[in-house]
């Protein structure tokens, strides 16, 4: 992996948080089941999910990876949204 530099400020954090729980509704995941996924311990998906630790390089490029983003930062930068629909 290239030596990548990406800088997280609090709105981009905030951001990272949002995406991270509506990719892992997507994919109907519990929190423990998506650290399972990503080779992190559960611990380390809340913290990333709740804003308790700031995502390292390594983190955004798992969570990209398993969700298919090609673009790291839209992670911290895009809105994700789901669409649910009823039946």
């Amino acid at each position: 992996m290239e030596n990548i530099s990406i800088e997280i400020n609090e709105e981009s954090l905030t951001r990272f948080q949002k995406n991270l729980k509506v990719l892992r509704f997507s994919k109907m995941l519990t929190s423990a089941e998506l650290s399972k996924e990503l080779g992190i311990s559960k611990n380390r998906a809340w913290d990333l999910e709740t804003g308790r630790v700031t995502p390292g390089i390594k983190d955004l490029h798992k969570i990209a990876e398993y969700f298919k983003i090609f673009f790291i930062r839209d992670l911290l930068t895009k809105e994700f949204l789901i669409k649910l629909e009823i039946n």
